[in-house]
């Protein structure tokens, strides 16, 4: 049965899309966090805290849960807390957590009678992952662009002459405006 490569190719320029929009405000965030501390967190009546930072080069999603043997005056209200601290530039400031190999880390410790858990990832991590598919999206259009008006898009057989509407290499249904019926010559 002949396939349509339309919406999969839709759906993966879309993605392609996300992905590099995803990259780029990335790599903004690994600049920006050579100056600031962004950070997101959320406190539950179950006394537990759940926050994301940026820092330094990485992002530490971390929780601390049974906060009530810590002093009250330490534990902040139930809500949303956010916080972006000026730090200034310096490529060398204290990080927040100890990063393990390629900064990469995870960390699960009492503290005060408190559960700390948190995981850091390094940004330029998250940046590579991102960079994926817009990277397999420049070898397809390179690989499209050499390819020729007349070529199948999804195998590269040259369609010259075909008017059947169908590749007969791999079987793509092919729009006839794709197809310069010319003939042989």
């Amino acid at each position: 049965m002949p396939r349509t490569p339309g919406i999969r190719r839709y759906i993966f320029n879309m993605l392609t899309v996300v992905s590099l929009l995803m990259m780029v405000a990335t790599v903004g965030l690994w600049v920006d966090s050579f100056w600031y501390r962004p950070s997101i967190g959320y406190v539950t009546e179950a006394d537990h805290i759940y926050n994301v930072s940026i820092d330094g080069a990485g992002v530490i999603v971390f929780s601390f849960a049974d906060l009530t043997p810590i002093d009250p005056r330490f534990v902040p209200p139930q809500g949303w807390l956010v916080d972006h601290d000026y730090v200034g530039f310096d490529p060398n400031h204290e990080k927040f957590s100890y990063y393990g190999r390629f900064d990469f880390r995870w960390d699960s410790l009492d503290f005060l009678e408190a559960r700390f858990s948190g995981l850091t990832l390094p940004l330029w991590f998250l940046a590579l992952i991102f960079a994926v598919l817009p990277t397999i999206w420049l070898f397809k259009w390179n690989k499209r662009r050499k390819l020729g008006p007349n070529a199948c898009p999804s195998c590269g057989y040259d369609l010259t002459g075909n008017e059947t509407g169908l590749c007969p290499e791999c079987g793509v249904t092919i729009e006839s405006s794709d197809i310069e019926a010319t003939g042989s010559s």
